[in-house]
This record gives C-alpha cells, structure tokens and sequence, in this order.
C-alpha cells in the first residue's frame, strides 16, 4: 500500500516536472543545440513532438537503451525513417569499432536537419539518403504534415496533410546490392504505417542465416483503418523466421496485436539474435 503511494506521488511529481520543461521549452522560439545524455549533440526544434519528448528524456527510454546495448563492433545498421537522426547519432556515439550506419529520410527538410545533426557532431561513419524506402523501386508521393515526424507514404496519416510532394523510393534488398551491403546487423523502422511494405522489401536479407534484428515503431492509428497490413506484417515476420517481442522496460515479452493494444514499439528476434540479447542486460519472457 506504502510503495503504491510512493508510486504515485513520484510519478506525479514526475509529470509535473515534465510539464514544467515543456513549458519553458515552449517559450523558445528558435531551435537550439541540446548536449543529450548519450553522449551527442542534436538541435532541438520546440515546435515538434519528437524534439520535446527527446528534450524531456520521455522518448523510447527503454528502446533507446536496448538499441544502444544491443549494438557490438563492426554493424552494420539501417535506420529507415531517421527524421533528425536520434538513432543514427545514437549508434555513431557508441564505442565501437568498425560501425556502419545507413540513414534514409524522404523529406528534404528534415533530411537537411539530419546532416547538420550528423556534422554537428563530426561522425564519419553516417552516411544520409534522401529517400523513402518501400516494396518497390521508382517514385511515389510523399505526405507532408506540418510536422515532419508524422509524414508517410501511406494514404491515412496521424495529422493533417498540408503538402503532396513526389519522392524516389527503393528496396532495402536494391539498395543492399547495390552498396555491395552483405547483410544487416540492426534495422530500425519508423515509417508511419508503411512498415509492411519495408519488410516485403527487405526480404532477401530476412531470410539468410545472418537475419537482422529489427526494431519497429508500427502505426497502429494507421494498422487499426486497415488491419489487413498489420496482419501481413505479423505473418511475414514469422514466416521468416522471427518471434515478436515488445518491451516492458528491461524484459522482452511475446507481442500480440490483439492482446497487446497500447503497444507501439515491437522487437523481432529470431534464434541466432538470443547471446547477443543475453549480453545486453534485458531479459526474454516467453
């Protein structure tokens, strides 16, 4: 009854320190260089949700963490949907050798944000392409929202689209061999509800024997308007071999769409993915 109390007090006490932040975040009306906790620098934009939850220490606490304890020498990372690149500067800032990472961000805004965070703080082993990645190679059209962090290629977006702008768009499995890019270590997928179509994309290099282990923030606003995708998404990642996880702060536990609603963020893992884990500090509940 005691540690409930406690609980509760710290976690309002917790929410009103984090108001209090935002509050006097707002009242910025130009975008600053923040020294984050991991290590890099990154300009924080007031105006955009990702920027606030990042400058509050409220965004993808526990992924974030696993993201970064999961990472060893020589990866080779794909972040697909970098927006201003917090996990892309996350990997680069690990002490590691030999890492590699891959970034893709189709809008030309934010895309520019991402090399002056990339500069900002002098990694070398980033390399940026302005492109949406998807199931298929050619062009396709870009949803702006105001911003930039709920843009898609989907036809449902979380906010209100105020542009239409045309894009190029390849595979990961195109872009792979044409980089001479063997295998993946990590791949980390925020695409706004086109998650399946990534994953349809990167099949050739889902199969093999040397299989990422991928993390994905999937849409569910989108998924629930057509959960025919969400399925195809579940179904294709066990077909390949995957078992599907979400976090619970430090335990990975089974993933399941229908009993798992408020679930945003999920981890797939196949067998050969299990002593890296273990050495990461998180556990798997089965």
């Amino acid at each position: 009854m005691i540690k409930r109390a406690l609980n509760k007090f710290y976690n309002e006490v917790k929410r009103k320190y984090n108001d209090f932040k935002i509050y006097q975040l707002k009242k910025r009306d130009k975008p600053f260089i923040f020294n984050s906790k991991y290590g890099f620098k990154i300009l924080i934009n007031p105006s955009r949700d990702v920027d606030t939850y990042f400058y509050i220490n409220n965004f993808e606490k526990y992924t974030m963490e696993f993201f970064s304890n999961i990472i060893t020498n020589n990866d080779i990372i794909l972040d697909i949907g970098a927006n201003i690149g917090i996990y892309s500067l996350l990997s680069a800032s690990q002490i590691k050798n030999n890492i590699s990472i891959y970034s893709f961000e189709p809008s030309d805004e934010i895309y520019n944000e991402l090399i002056k965070n990339i500069e900002l703080n002098g990694f070398q082993n980033i390399k940026c392409f302005n492109t949406a990645i998807g199931d298929y190679e050619g062009r396709i059209k870009l949803k702006m929202c105001k911003d930039h962090a709920y843009n898609t290629i989907e036809e449902i977006s979380m906010r209100p689209i105020i542009e239409v702008v045309e894009k190029s768009i390849t595979t990961i499995s195109n872009f792979c061999n044409q980089n001479n890019i063997d295998h993946i270590d990590i791949l980390k997928i925020d695409v706004e509800g086109a998650e399946y179509r990534v994953i349809k994309g990167a099949e050739l290099y889902l199969i093999q024997r040397r299989a990422p282990i991928i993390l994905c923030e999937y849409n569910r606003i989108v998924h629930n308007n057509n959960m025919e995708i969400l399925t195809n998404l579940e179904n294709s990642l066990i077909e390949y071999g995957y078992v599907i996880y979400y976090l619970n702060k430090k335990r990975l536990k089974r993933f399941n769409a229908g009993n798992n609603k408020n679930i945003n963020d999920i981890i797939c893992l196949n067998k050969s993915h299990l002593e890296r884990i273990l050495n990461s500090g998180f556990k798997i509940e089965e």
